[in-house]
């Protein structure tokens, strides 16, 4: 077998398979890199979102900036404080729904725009869990949706009774210092 690689014309197997595992070594040197600088990147992210809505602090509200984040949520958690919960970027906003997939305790959903304007709220009930026999397919057919009416900037998810406790209402604005937030999503999820 004849290859040309840098000008050298390469006739054994043994120089064939030093530049195979020298290509080799390459990319996963990419990987390792790109994978440090994702690491590094999670590093220097906040490990919460404080946050105020009228009037009551959040402060352990957690981020949801990477695709597997914003897929995971809340699932399989026994409890949430009351004063903390979650906070889901879309970046650009788009129209979203959520369900409650393996989540364990009931949640408040409240939906908000570009501007931080509250366009959507829901109380979402724990769903019974998969069953025994029941397909993947089956068990995500059989759960609520939750839609938003419009697009969504952030979602936040927080413990059950805090819309009716904080009296929030549609129209509302809520102050998530999000030219801060979007810049701290970006750094994270570069797009």
């Amino acid at each position: 077998m004849m290859f040309q690689y840098n000008r050298t014309v390469v006739k054994s197997k043994t120089k064939t398979l030093s530049v195979i595992q020298y290509l080799l070594w390459i990319l996963c040197f990419m990987g390792v890199t790109a994978a440090g600088q994702q690491t590094l990147r999670s590093l220097t992210r906040p490990k919460y979102w404080p946050i105020e809505i009228a009037g009551v602090s959040y402060p352990v509200m957690e981020l949801a900036l990477t695709d597997h984040e914003l897929r995971r949520g809340l699932m399989n958690r026994e409890s949430i404080s009351p004063e903390g919960g979650m906070i889901f970027v879309f970046n650009p906003p788009s129209p979203r729904s959520f369900w409650m997939k393996n989540t364990l305790v009931p949640l408040d959903l409240i939906y908000v725009d570009r501007n931080g304007k509250v366009i959507g709220m829901y109380q979402m009930a724990v769903e019974k869990p998969r069953q025994p026999g029941e397909t993947m397919e089956e068990y995500e057919n059989r759960l609520s949706g939750y839609p938003s009416e419009g697009a969504v900037q952030v979602a936040i998810e927080l413990k059950a009774g805090q819309i009716e406790l904080l009296g929030l209402a549609i129209g509302d604005v809520i102050d998530l210092k999000l030219p801060e937030l979007l810049k701290l999503a970006k750094r994270v999820v570069p797009r």
